[in-house]
């Protein structure tokens, strides 16, 4: 069974050569594992800002405290299948995920097809 790594092309062209048929933004709620999770971080966080230590400690203590749970935020990623939001997140699932009796995979919404100008226009 694939697992939903290979929903992650680099590029829209790619996509294409999977049998995607457009180059329209998607979305889509995935149940995500520890090893997806550190798949999309080292493969498609490449041109993200630093990790900010206060937001990753801000997200670090609410999942301590509470665990994870589903909010509707999204894992977002450009056209070009680079990160675009989600990165703190994805590290403080991977650090939860790790912990025993975490489950082996939590619900999260990833959307594919950010336009790069939008952190500009977001002022993000």
């Amino acid at each position: 069974m694939k697992t939903l790594t290979h929903l992650i092309p680099l590029t829209f062209e790619e996509r294409q050569k999977l049998g995607y048929r457009s180059t329209v933004p998607a979305a889509i709620i995935v149940m995500m594992s520890l090893p997806e999770v550190l798949y999309i971080l080292e493969r498609h966080n490449k041109k993200n800002r630093a990790f900010n230590s206060t937001a990753r400690q801000r997200v670090r203590r609410q999942v301590e405290k509470h665990g994870w749970i589903f909010n509707g935020d999204s894992i977002t990623f450009y056209c070009d299948g680079n990160l675009h939001e989600g990165q703190h997140r994805l590290e403080n699932l991977a650090h939860y995920l790790e912990q025993d009796g975490a489950p082996a995979a939590v619900p999260v919404v990833m959307v594919w097809g950010a336009d790069p100008d939008s952190v500009r226009l977001t002022g993000n």
